[in-house]
């Protein structure tokens, strides 16, 4: 709530999204535009047909809303606020290994904290050295992967020549600087340089969209996170990573999301951190569910089991990776871990542009068919998770060639 803002106006809003209905005539628009608690247009949307975003002249509840001007108007499909949420973003450091590196510029050592990668290969690590013995990872068709949050070091070692159409949803810019080290670090693990230094990403041959639309200290939006959807698809993303959720979003969002899947852009989201069944405390956008999009469990180190903070639910969480004091880069040439489902999802990420560059032809719904029947079963698991299990990245490869 804003300073000195008065108690009944809470969860107020003066931004709205309405979607028009095909048979909406100028009429049924021009009724709206001429009411007199309508301000203007602020945003038509290029993916989801007949969406928009409206401003008002004062905050009203939704409630009122609906029942003072938009039950008025014929063939509107629906309306709904510009949900936003005031958010701090905190990622948890690891538990047991927390520690900053400097770059190493050793070229005789490659990857030289590669070793300290426990999610790609420890016993419940994801088997990444064997699965990528297996392809010739120099002939993989380059991949896009967007990802939305805190924004990106454009200048660290391990990413700088991996960037490509940087936006900011907040100002329409390409400012994406990371202030705060999220985006970075869950960038790290998608795409970090196979190179003489720091880490290595899961795919050798990716090119990062950073899209900065998760804010550390201040309202994370519906519409930021739409136009990051849409920035993302207008420029070639394959997959989408979303380390970030809110306790509420609108049809909107879950629009969007069906327009990206029509597209077969698959988006790859973190269950969140809470220790809860999701069912029971949705998160959003995870919370909106389809044949094709991912949620991500995390595990630890230990047993493979569930980490303490993950979120869970045997149905509507699909798969579980490492997620547990992961190591990856930060800004200003640095490198720590962090721990949370934000670290789980990038590493799912990464694995799923793994089998779009290797079978370009394949679906979502056949990626993630496939997946979710390669992971090696773990007890701890068991109705945690659709899986039943951690990811390997040998088995999933196997089954892709079958």
């Amino acid at each position: 709530m804003a300073p000195h803002e008065p108690q009944e106006l809470k969860n107020a809003h003066n931004q709205y999204f309405i979607r028009w209905s095909p048979q909406a005539t100028q009429a049924d628009k021009d009724k709206l535009s001429k009411n007199q608690i309508f301000k203007s247009t602020l945003w038509t949307s290029e993916l989801i047909p007949n969406l928009e975003l409206i401003e008002l002249n004062q905050k009203i509840h939704d409630s009122e809303f609906q029942q003072s001007t938009i039950s008025q108007i014929s063939n509107v499909e629906y309306s709904h606020p510009n949900y936003h949420q005031k958010r701090t973003l905190i990622p948890l450091k690891g538990f047991s290994d927390s520690y900053y590196f400097n770059i190493y510029n050793n070229d005789d050592i490659k990857d030289r904290l590669y070793e300290r990668q426990w999610a790609l290969n420890s016993k419940w690590g994801i088997q990444a050295d064997q699965a990528w013995s297996t392809i010739n990872t120099q002939q993989l068709r380059e991949i896009k992967i967007a990802v939305i949050d805190t924004g990106i070091d454009t200048e660290h070692e391990d990413l700088k020549d991996l960037i490509i159409a940087p936006y900011n949803a907040f100002d329409d810019s390409t400012d994406v600087k990371d202030t705060m080290g999220h985006g970075t670090h869950v960038s790290g693990l998608i795409a970090a340089n196979w190179n003489s230094t720091g880490i290595r990403g899961l795919h050798p041959k990716v090119k990062i969209i950073p899209i900065k639309a998760i804010p550390n200290n201040s309202d994370e939006s519906d519409f930021n996170v739409i136009k990051a959807f849409e920035h993302a698809a207008k420029h070639g993303a394959e997959v989408i990573n979303c380390s970030f959720g809110k306790k509420i979003s609108g049809q909107a969002v879950s629009d969007i999301m069906s327009e990206l899947d029509k597209k077969n852009i698959m988006v790859v989201m973190a269950a969140g951190n809470d220790s809860i069944d999701v069912a029971l405390y949705p998160k959003f956008p995870s919370a909106f569910q389809n044949n094709s999009h991912l949620v991500v469990a995390a595990t630890s180190s230990v047993s493979g089991a569930l980490a303490n903070f993950s979120n869970f639910n045997k149905t509507l969480v699909h798969i579980a990776t490492p997620g547990k004091s992961i190591l990856s880069t930060v800004p200003g040439n640095k490198y720590t871990s962090y721990s949370g489902t934000s670290m789980a999802a990038p590493i799912a990420s990464g694995i799923i542009g793994l089998a779009k560059s290797l079978y370009p032809d394949l679906t979502n719904q056949e990626l993630k068919k496939i997946i979710l029947a390669s992971t090696l079963e773990n007890k701890t698991l068991t109705n945690q998770v659709l899986s039943n299990g951690i990811v390997d990245l040998n088995i999933f490869l196997k089954n892709l060639s079958n």
